[in-house]
């Protein structure tokens, strides 16, 4: 029956049985029927198969206004459905109307239900929880709202909003409320009422994009995450931060600081002179870092860093790439020309080949402008060779016997490494035009021996730390290097001891590694080997 008849309406309980064509006593069939899930019973002894079917609410007589007064007379902070409770309406109201309520629990409770709100499972009288004064000036902010041309109100914002006339709405205690006390107060069909908002439109889908980017417009200055979550507490905060994050039109200012794209002042004439700024760059070092073009623009565009003076150099740097993506290719602080892609190395590379000759100090000072003072060695490599402490100079200047360096090399390699800090002495290396120190090692180590390598975990401005090692030895990787050291050292086998000795072998340039845990299971293995 439940494939065939799919009415709302449906059917008499004496109809399903006809229909049926079986011998089952009336009761039986009722009782069966009613403990059926998907079966609705929609009326008086008729019953439906349709999955839009509703339940009917059996008609109680009762005094609501009665009811209420009892409410608002001994529950305004609210009314449980347990037994105590309902016994106590029982007796309250017997004193109050001196009438007896001859009722069950179940139909009593029924009846309250629509005497008021019910908030965690507490009954609340709606007088109780905003009154008529205020209640008109919230429905008159509603319909206002509406009237404007909102699509939604959110209940967290309609009690941000209102926050002045809920002071004393002491029952008032979450927005949430707000649900149900429009849904018991406004007329039916006048609203629809959804999880977190209340529209007129039955299908009204939410903007979120929209709303945000208004908020920030309205702002007219960069807000913190935390101010933009207060500012749209009635949004999540995962929505709020996920909008952000993917939306062209908002732009970072600072770390968790946003704003609008539109508030970013930029005239024709300030994209001419800031792209000649550029290309100027560009022609002289093959590239541009913009921390180089913000002090120029500082210097020689006085207005226009005073109409964006709310911004901060990487507020303004983010807006120019979006305004000049025509022109540039930006990434992070590199500027190239439009479809060149330069990362940081690049910017290295090209530093080493232009700057060569350049000092420590000078690539320090480089690094602290361009990449928050890292410095990426092996892209210096690429155009230069570091010949001591101090200098470094291009690969034209330096010539290497790379056989003779590496037989040298073979007479200090006794085993199957040696710490780099052991060697001492450059006597059996061959002359080149510079003298040969731990530094200009280092070098020919990483890039150029054909034979033996340096392992270690980076290099340091400031330091030559690592091992020497044979290619294709045992001890080719420098976690094998680590181990040995760490078994065969006096120091206990645990993270913070073994950084600890590693960096006062001079084997880390910093005291941190990514492979120490392996590096001392493996060192807890030799150990345990040897007994």
């Amino acid at each position: 029956m439940s494939k065939v008849y799919d009415d709302p309406g449906g059917f008499h309980v004496e109809h399903i049985k006809d229909t049926l064509g079986i011998e089952i006593d009336m009761d039986e069939l009722m009782s069966i029927l009613r403990e059926i899930s998907w079966i609705t019973e929609v009326d008086e002894n008729i019953f439906s198969f349709s999955k839009s079917a509703r339940p009917y609410e059996k008609l109680i007589e009762f005094n609501q206004d009665a009811f209420i007064r009892v409410l608002l007379n001994r529950y305004r902070g609210g009314m449980r459905f347990d037994s105590i409770d309902l016994e106590n309406f029982r007796n309250i109201y017997l004193d109050f109307e001196d009438e007896k309520i001859d009722m069950t629990d179940a139909e009593l409770e029924k009846c309250l239900r629509k005497c008021g709100i019910v908030w965690q499972e507490r009954l609340f009288p709606v007088e109780a929880i905003i009154a008529n004064d205020v209640k008109e000036n919230l429905l008159e902010y509603i319909h206002s709202s509406f009237c404007e041309g909102k699509q939604v109100l959110y209940y967290k914002a309609i009690f941000r909003d209102l926050s002045d006339i809920f002071e004393y709405c002491f029952n008032l205690t979450d927005p949430m409320m707000l649900k149900p006390y429009l849904e018991y107060v406004c007329e039916p069909g006048e609203y629809y009422f959804f999880d977190e908002f209340v529209s007129k439109e039955k299908n009204v889908k939410i903007d979120h994009t929209s709303e945000i980017e208004e908020f920030l417009l309205a702002a007219g200055k960069p807000l913190s995450y935390d101010e933009i979550f207060v500012g749209l507490a009635h949004i999540s905060k995962e929505i709020i931060s996920s909008e952000i994050r993917a939306n062209d039109n908002i732009v970072m200012n600072s770390r968790e600081h946003y704003f609008h794209y539109d508030l970013f002042e930029f005239s024709s004439e300030d994209a001419d002179r800031i792209t000649e700024y550029i290309n100027q760059e560009i022609d002289e070092e093959g590239y541009c870092i913009w921390s180089r073009v913000f002090e120029r623009v500082k210097a020689e565009m006085p207005l226009f860093i005073e109409n964006n003076s709310y911004l901060s150099s990487l507020g303004i740097r983010n807006s120019i790439a979006k305004k000049l993506s025509g022109r540039f290719t930006f990434e992070s602080e590199v500027i190239g020309k439009l479809g060149q892609s330069i990362n940081m190395a690049g910017v290295y590379s090209l530093y080493g080949r232009h700057h060569a000759p350049f000092s420590d100090n000078d690539v320090y000072l480089f690094s602290k402008e361009v990449s928050g003072g890292v410095i990426y060695f092996d892209a210096l490599a690429e155009n230069t060779v570091r010949v001591s402490r101090e200098l470094f100079v291009l690969k034209e200047h330096i010539e290497f016997d790379i056989q003779e360096i590496d037989k040298a090399l073979s007479t200090y390699l006794i085993t199957g490494y040696m710490l780099i800090k052991d060697v001492d002495s450059f006597l059996m290396f061959p002359n080149i035009r510079y003298e040969w120190n731990i530094f200009l090692l280092e070098s020919y180590l990483l890039h150029y021996s054909k034979e033996y390598a340096l392992c270690n975990n980076g290099q340091s401005l400031n330091n030559v730390a690592g091992a020497l090692v044979k290619k294709g030895g045992n001890f080719d990787e420098f976690e094998d290097v680590c181990a040995d050291v760490l078994a065969n050292g006096y120091v206990e086998l645990n993270k913070s001891a073994a950084l600890d000795f590693l960096a006062e072998q001079n084997l880390l340039t910093r005291r941190s590694y990514t492979g120490i845990e392996m590096a001392l299971q493996k060192a807890k293995q030799i150990r345990n080997k040897k007994g």
